[in-house]
């Protein structure tokens, strides 16, 4: 009976996991935009120039950082997933 439970539990946590939640969306772009409005005010207000280009070059660093981490694990699934069919495609040409 444990194991029965543990397995609905577990059932109810995967679905939860792929609903798509609307806050969590809404975080996402906040933040996405965040993050462009001090990367633009970074090198706006400190000028490029050989000294000062690094600041600019590390909040992009930043952001880009951010988005890859947010975003990796879509990713990652929906190459795999054209991995996949692509290796299908090309065994079906042979």
């Amino acid at each position: 009976m444990d194991n029965y439970l543990m397995y609905l539990r577990m059932q109810d946590d995967i679905k939860y996991l792929e609903r798509n939640n609307t806050w969590n969306n809404i975080w996402i772009v906040t933040m996405t935009l965040f993050l462009i409005i001090i990367m633009i005010a970074c090198i706006f207000s400190v000028g490029i120039t050989h000294a000062s280009a690094f600041y600019p070059a590390l909040f992009l660093a930043v952001f880009l950082i951010y988005m890859y981490a947010r975003f990796f694990p879509k990713i990652k699934i929906t190459f795999t997933e054209l991995k996949k069919k692509l290796y299908k495609f090309f065994q079906k040409k042979k």
